[in-house]
C-alpha cells in the first residue's frame, strides 16, 4: 500500500485507480513526517516560492524541470570552454532527471543527493561562463557557483538554508545575462 495516497501501488496511482488526496493535504502530511533539516532544499526561481506556499508537494517540480529545460539553451550561448559546457549541460541532465525522479515518488534520500551532484557541475560551468564575462555577472556568478559546488561537500553537516544565497544569486546572474545580451552586450 503506498503511504501518500492509500493507492496499492505506484502503478494504480498513475491509472487514477484508488481514493485521492489534495495537494495541500499531502503537503501537511509530509512536513508533519519530515524534521527541519528534511524540507525541501530552496531551488532557483519559482520553485522556492512554491515550496514556501506547499512545502513537500510536488508540483513545484514542474516548474523546475521547465526552468532548467530552458537553461539548455543557455549553455552553448555564453563564452565558457567545451569542458565547462559539458559540465552545465550534465547539470541540467541530472536536474531534470532529480525531478522526475521526485515526480515519481523516489524518495528524496535517493533523489537529494543526485542534486548536489549535479550542482557540482553547475558550479563548474556557472564560474567558467563568469570568469570569461561582464565584471556585474562574474562578481554575481563566481559566488553562485563556488557555493552551489561547496555546498555540495558539506551539505551533511550543514542545513539547507546555506544553499539560500546562492538561489538568490543565481537568479540575479541570470537576469543579469538576460540584460546584458538583451543590449546587445555579451555576457
Amino acid at each position: 500500500m503506498d503511504e501518500l495516497d492509500g493507492a496499492p501501488d505506484a502503478a494504480a496511482r498513475h491509472a487514477g485507480v484508488g481514493p485521492r488526496i489534495d495537494a495541500v493535504e499531502l503537503a501537511h502530511q509530509r512536513v508533519e513526517r519530515l524534521g527541519h533539516d528534511d524540507l525541501p532544499r530552496e531551488r532557483i526561481g519559482p520553485p522556492i516560492v512554491s515550496f514556501a506556499v506547499a512545502p513537500g508537494a510536488l508540483w513545484p517540480e514542474y516548474p523546475g524541470i521547465a526552468f532548467h529545460l530552458a537553461v539548455f539553451a543557455l549553455v552553448p550561448s555564453l563564452r565558457a570552454p567545451e569542458w565547462a559546457r559539458m559540465a552545465g549541460y550534465g547539470w541540467l541532465f541530472l536536474d531534470v532527471t532529480t525531478g522526475v525522479l521526485a515526480l515519481n515518488h523516489v524518495p528524496r534520500a535517493v533523489a537529494d543527493p543526485v542534486r548536489l551532484g549535479a550542482h557540482l557541475f553547475a558550479g563548474i560551468w556557472i564560474v567558467t561562463a563568469s570568469r570569461a564575462a561582464s565584471l556585474p555577472v562574474k562578481l554575481v556568478g563566481v559566488p553562485a557557483g563556488a557555493l552551489l559546488f561547496a555546498y555540495s561537500f558539506v551539505s551533511p553537516f550543514l542545513p539547507s538554508t546555506v544553499l539560500a544565497p546562492a538561489s538568490i544569486l543565481m537568479m540575479v546572474w541570470f537576469a543579469l545575462i538576460a540584460w546584458q545580451n538583451g543590449s546587445h552586450r555579451r555576457a
